[in-house]
């Protein structure tokens, strides 16, 4: 109940607010709503009235909303136009910023010739495009950052050979003990200097004052000294190789001379000839090419003036001389001139000289007797040339004697003989050393003077018995008797 009377308490409050707004209107007017709404709703119907009985009032409303409609379309339109208008004039101020900008530009490059850049730069980044005036902003910023990107190539470039020329510039004011040692008063004309790269220049000064100063005097030299002692030089020395090749050749056709008098076997009559053929190892065949490419065409040098030709001989001189200064193997098998040739003994028929035998490169697979017989008749022969035995044995002053040990052994007769002839022929004085036996002093016998008899007693003394040969052949049983016991 209380509720419910709570409820009504309220209901009596909102009356009486809604009374007391009421009581403060003081005209009737401003309160009567319905009044107004029976007008409007009277003239709504008067209207449609008239509208019913009145066929040109329509047509009139009708004429008139279509000139509204198409005014307002019309209206619309010039605002568009006004607006595109607009956008045109900012456009345009837009543009004439632009000109303006690239006439202040294209004036600061008034007088230079710059049409060849030009051209170049349009090859680069504009070649081939179409360009208007609503992409060039959009051209420009490409080509700028293209240009950025290679602006940031040149520079790490740029870096980069800085780093390299800084690297130089202290190898060259601090170089190595080689070239300290060499030139002992590089520091004083370096010390100055320093290692940043922005102090090139100096390092360009001194290079074209040793270029345009200092080298033109030291080329003179240069030239000087190759033409007037290094080509002559490497030309003598270049002759000498070349005669000890020569000689060598011709002291085996002199030595053939004496070959040609021995019988080197009886049946068939046959004699020995040496031979030298050009076979070159691969060093030597290397050294000979050298030797004959390192000079300059001195006629081609003096029409042009090129002088890296006298450098490039120079330089080949230099290289062949370095081989052969470090490499001492490789100089002593190219300078000596024996290595240039390939030897050998051919054994020639001596009824007819167009006919070979045999051919010997070495001894090895000869017999004993064979390669001693074969190396006596070489060697003989060589050492008569050698120590001058001439004109029959008659120069007293020569160097003529040979000994031999163990002459006979692994030998036979013939062999034995040929030996004891060659020497009789080529004008040799032998000793022949050999075990006492009556076989081997026959056979020597009828070429010795003298025989010298060595006898050991009780083991201990060795005595020599010293005789011509008639002595030996009038008491030779007496000999060989006590020699043996």
């Amino acid at each position: 109940k209380i509720t419910y009377l709570k409820n009504y308490q309220s209901r009596i409050l909102s009356e009486k607010d809604n009374l007391t707004r009421l009581i403060e209107f003081k005209s009737f007017k401003k309160i009567d709503w319905w009044s107004i709404a029976s007008q409007i709703q009277e003239n709504k119907q008067k209207i449609e009235e008239l509208q019913k009985t009145n066929d040109r009032i329509s047509t009139l409303k009708k004429q008139r909303d279509a000139v509204l409609e198409l005014l307002n379309a019309k209206s619309a339109k010039a605002e568009d136009i006004k607006g595109s208008l607009r956008v045109i004039e900012i456009e345009i101020n837009t543009q004439r910023q632009e000109l303006r900008k690239a006439h202040e530009i294209i004036e600061q490059y008034a007088g230079l010739e710059i049409k060849e850049r030009l051209n170049q730069f349009e090859a680069e980044f504009i070649a081939d495009i179409q360009i208007d005036i609503h992409s060039i902003d959009t051209r420009d910023r490409q080509v700028n950052n293209k240009i950025t990107e290679r602006l940031e190539e040149l520079r790490n470039l740029i870096r980069s050979d800085s780093s390299s020329a800084e690297s130089l510039m202290r190898h060259f004011i601090n170089p190595s003990k080689d070239i300290a040692a060499k030139f002992e008063d590089w520091n004083t004309d370096t010390h100055r200097f320093r290692e940043n790269a922005e102090f090139i220049d100096e390092y360009v000064a001194l290079l074209e004052k040793i270029e345009k100063q200092e080298l033109a005097k030291y080329k003179q030299q240069f030239k000087k000294y190759l033409n007037e002692e290094m080509i002559t030089k490497m030309s003598d020395f270049q002759t000498w190789l070349e005669r000890q090749e020569e000689e060598i050749e011709e002291n085996i056709e002199i030595l053939n001379v004496s070959l040609s008098k021995i019988n080197f076997r009886l049946n068939p009559p046959t004699f020995i000839r040496m031979q030298a053929e050009k076979d070159y190892a691969p060093k030597v065949k290397d050294f000979k090419i050298k030797l004959h490419e390192w000079k300059p065409n001195l006629a081609e040098f003096e029409r042009t003036k090129d002088e890296t030709i006298l450098e490039e001989s120079f330089n080949k001189i230099k290289s062949l001389l370095d081989q052969l200064m470090n490499d001492e193997n490789t100089r002593k098998e190219v300078l000596d001139v024996r290595n240039w040739l390939k030897f050998k003994a051919v054994e020639i028929y001596r009824e007819d000289t167009s006919k070979t035998f045999r051919t010997y490169t070495g001894t090895a697979k000869l017999s004993g007797g064979e390669g001693a017989q074969l190396t006596y008749t070489i060697l003989s022969s060589a050492i008569a040339y050698q120590f001058g035995i001439h004109a029959e044995g008659l120069n007293t002053n020569s160097f003529r004697f040979i000994c031999v040990d163990e002459a006979f052994s692994k030998q036979d007769d013939e062999k034995a003989k040929f030996l004891m002839e060659l020497c009789k022929q080529l004008h040799l004085q032998l000793m022949v050393v050999s075990p006492a036996k009556a076989e081997e002093v026959a056979i020597v016998e009828p070429y010795i003077a003298r025989v010298h008899f060595v006898q050991r007693k009780d083991n201990r003394n060795s005595v020599v018995f010293d005789m011509p040969i008639k002595q030996f052949q009038d008491h030779r049983q007496q000999y060989l008797e006590s020699v043996s016991s």
